[in-house]
């Protein structure tokens, strides 16, 4: 149906591509709409790739024979893709993690109708029978609103104004007050296919009234929250989501300051300010959110969104660590780095019940 609106069935493609074919297909789709079915016929390694690449519009860097660099394929366009398995579930083959750049560049929208696709069946029996009437209206009347699309919208004053003035008051109008920046983005997107769905209604393109391609977006957008499960940024969630493992295997395994660490222990623990405090090692940090040793940017990035809920303490900002002279080994006066924790506040913001250990200056 999407396809139908610029051309017959020839138009949509499938995922069972190569990646150097994605970039064709989505060049010769520049400024256009790319329709691409059967996701789970794709190769793993190709998505992990492709979601960026056709949502960035830049081919990768080759170069010619004789060694010089080949030109580039650039595109600009809205991509629209079907499938029976989500992106966890594809990218899980390759045991790759969906990263949060992805998230916000393919938002996956559930079908869960009343009738299957359908929510109405408009007077059918069936949705088969609905289905069979779409498709022999697709293939009797397919491209007939491009051109006349095209032709309303060249016909309006300063485009970019009119689409970020209208743009921005429906995101106000649906504004999501727990929503991160990664929400925004994806809201933009939603916003500018509802103002062309009703710029289509006051063109007289299609048979609906005024506020109908509105509300359907805005019934998208809340199933797409809905399957996203969450309204923040993805990089919070996944510290929501991992931080009670790491805090369960951090726990019972910490010194008090001044005992020499050995390698079944995580760091250190002590009270300030009637608040029991963790010093845990560079190590046990990155062993509790399963990260790898050379991936320091991600670790960086870690410890600077727990610093941003108050869940850690920094006196490197650069680095996310705090340095400070708790073993008695060694130079007397020398700091060393630990991840400064409060695992009380972590432990009342997540409802996690975990049992600490008491402070001594209160036994």
């Amino acid at each position: 149906m999407a396809a139908s609106v610029c051309s017959n069935e020839s138009y949509w493609d499938t995922w069972r591509s190569t990646a150097n074919g994605l970039e064709a297909i989505s060049a010769s789709r520049n400024d256009m709409l790319l329709c691409l079915d059967e996701f789970h016929q794709a190769s793993p390694e190709d998505v992990d790739q492709a979601i960026y690449m056709l949502a960035n519009g830049v081919s990768k860097l080759r170069s010619n024979q004789d060694g010089s660099l080949a030109a580039r394929n650039r595109w600009r366009l809205l991509f629209l893709s079907t499938g029976e398995i989500g992106l966890s579930e594809m990218l899980f083959k390759i045991k790759q993690e969906v990263k949060a750049g992805q998230l916000i560049r393919f938002n996956e929208i559930p079908i869960i109708g009343r009738y299957g696709v359908f929510d109405h069946l408009h007077g059918f029996k069936s949705a088969k029978l609905f289905a069979d009437e779409l498709r022999d209206r697709v293939k009797n009347n397919h491209g007939s609103l491009l051109h006349p699309w095209l032709f309303h919208l060249s016909n309006l004053r300063n485009i970019p104004q009119f689409l970020r003035l209208r743009i921005e008051e429906l995101t106000d109008k649906w504004k999501i007050e727990s929503a991160g920046n990664q929400v925004g983005y994806a809201l933009d997107r939603f916003a500018l296919l509802a103002v062309a769905g009703e710029l289509a209604i006051q063109f007289g393109l299609v048979p609906w009234s005024k506020g109908d391609a509105e509300s359907a977006i805005y019934q998208i957008v809340q199933g797409w929250i809905a399957a996203r499960g969450f309204e923040g940024d993805a990089e919070e969630q996944l510290i929501i989501r991992k931080t009670p493992h790491a805090i369960k295997t951090w726990n019972r395994r910490l010194a008090q300051p001044g005992k020499e660490l050995t390698p079944d222990l995580a760091g250190y623990w002590k009270y300030e300010n009637n608040e029991v405090t963790w010093y845990v090692t560079r190590d046990s940090f990155r062993n509790g959110f399963g990260l790898k040793q050379a991936n320091a940017r991600k670790i960086l990035e870690l410890s600077t969104l727990l610093a941003k809920k108050e869940w850690l303490q920094t006196n490197e900002t650069s680095r996310g660590t705090f340095k400070i002279k708790l073993s008695l080994s060694g130079e007397s006066n020398k700091q060393e780095r630990y991840y400064k924790i409060y695992p009380q506040r972590i432990c009342t913001d997540l409802s996690l019940n975990i049992e600490f250990p008491k402070n001594i200056s209160q036994q």
